[in-house]
């Protein structure tokens, strides 16, 4: 039996980071000395005192768990507060931060959320593949430009996403 993939599978465009890590590839194997920047891995290790924080969380029984689903509030609070300290941006913890398993997550999510068949999604370019998926759900058309002008009629659902302002995509 032969499993086919979901049609909307074919109508994501190939990813930048796709064709980069192609390119990379072909450089390293011709003895290149190449940073690979495109997934976000470090070229430097872990602090130490940060390894030694994870190491005390992971040998206390009580961090075994799944936390809240709605997530630690006094983790919200804390993301709330360096919002306000760096960014002069007041925050709700408990109807305004979300606690996600990582930011592309929330992007893709955000936008199932908000659009709907029709809308227009202004995206970031180069962008992980992973928004793609989440901008390119059924109804949704997905037609990459990099040359695109605002106009008076320009439709829009009133939302936009981007990544976390210290971590650009």
């Amino acid at each position: 039996m032969r499993t086919e993939p979901a049609r909307r599978l074919l109508d994501l465009p190939r990813s930048s980071f796709a064709t980069m890590a192609g390119s990379i590839a072909r450089l390293v194997g011709a003895g290149e000395d190449v940073v690979n920047l495109c997934q976000g891995n470090p070229d430097l290790p872990t602090p130490p005192h940060i390894v030694e924080a994870l190491r005390r969380e992971v040998l206390d029984p009580a961090t075994h768990r799944y936390p809240a689903f709605s997530g630690l509030l006094e983790l919200k609070a804390a993301i709330a507060q360096w919002y306000a300290v760096n960014h002069r941006v007041e925050l709700d913890p408990e109807t305004e931060v979300a606690i996600l398993f990582g930011a592309k997550a929330g992007l893709v999510e955000i936008s199932q959320c908000f659009l709907n068949p029709g809308d227009v999604c202004l995206m970031p370019d180069p962008a992980f593949p992973d928004y793609w998926a989440g901008w390119c759900s059924p109804g949704h058309a997905c037609t990459p430009s990099r040359s695109w002008r605002a106009t008076a009629s320009f439709p829009t659902t009133g939302h936009s996403t981007r990544p976390s302002p210290t971590r650009p995509s």
